[in-house]
């Protein structure tokens, strides 16, 4: 019997890297990653890791409905920031469509302008994935919706996280330190996440079970800004300190961490999934990632 193909788009980010990790490591999938560039050094790492690798834009729906020939899956992310994420979204579900792919992974967020009674219209890139939402509903895509959360993977890169030459660390996340949000460790716990929909999703109890529990909440935790300042002082014996900071330098992203300081994200979710840790995911905690990645990485 064939190895089915599982199709992966933005495979050379941090979503899609994760995704196809997870598949290569399983080895019961043919995977086809979708770049703009074959010659980019990413693109040669996922070649020399037995990754099919072939090029195709997300502007460009044609170039998608060639690359997903003869997919059993397909993982579909968008950009943020770029202007034309909605279409982008859309083209991914119809070349869905042309292929009859019987399973699209769709990596959305909620429509922060309804989900706030209209007090946050600014969050772009939170209802233009909602709207693809709505029209993978509208025409019928099979697909598992996955709501992912704040990256934990972008704590350092942002400086939210950062040690200072005396030894110490900071937290300076731009919410209230005792406001709880959910946070998505994308390297650590997406592609399992991932792969263990992928693997189940022919099981009719375990497909209902996941169709009836959409939109999937791929998140790791919940954590606090002082919350995670006291599991970095515990682990590394270090003072950690909190610091106010109230705005990124981005219009956009001050207003999703308003509407997120409000508890408007994910307010209800049980976190992590139920149905997933049933499926065998075993998702990390703040700790993990802060032994894992912090103190590795800012030592």
């Amino acid at each position: 019997m064939s190895q089915k193909l599982v199709v992966v788009t933005g495979a050379t980010g941090l979503q899609g890297g994760a995704v196809i990790r997870a598949l290569v490591a399983n080895g019961a999938y043919r995977t086809r990653a979708i770049t703009r560039q074959l010659t980019s050094p990413a693109a040669k790492q996922l070649v020399e890791q037995g990754v099919d690798v072939v090029q195709a834009t997300l502007d460009d729906k044609d170039s998608l409905i060639k690359a997903f020939e003869g997919a059993y899956a397909v993982y579909g992310c968008t950009p943020f920031g770029d202007a034309t994420e909605e279409q982008q979204g859309k083209n991914i579900v119809d070349a869905c469509k042309v292929n009859q792919v019987p399973l699209l992974l769709w990596s959305a967020l909620p429509d922060a302008a309804k989900t706030s009674g209209g007090k946050y219209t600014n969050i772009t890139h939170y209802d233009r994935k909602a709207r693809v939402t709505e029209y993978i509903n509208d025409n019928h895509q099979p697909a598992v919706t996955i709501y992912l959360s704040n990256f934990s993977d972008n704590l350092l890169q942002y400086y939210w996280i950062r040690r200072s030459e005396d030894g110490s660390y900071t937290v300076a996340i731009p919410l209230s330190p005792d406001v709880s949000v959910a946070y998505t460790w994308v390297d650590g716990d997406l592609g399992e996440a991932i792969l263990a929909i992928i693997k189940n999703w022919e099981i009719p109890e375990i497909r209902a079970e996941l169709q009836g529990n959409q939109p999937l909440h791929v998140c790791s935790y919940r954590i606090t800004a002082s919350q995670m300042a006291d599991s970095i002082s515990k682990i590394t014996g270090k003072p950690t300190h909190l610091e106010a900071s109230r705005s990124t330098g981005s219009g956009e992203l001050d207003e999703m961490l308003q509407y997120q300081d409000d508890g408007l994200l994910y307010p209800d979710a049980e976190i992590p999934p139920p149905i997933l840790t049933k499926l065998g995911v075993a998702f990390h905690t703040f700790e993990d990632f802060a032994r894992a990645v912090v103190t590795p990485s800012v030592d």
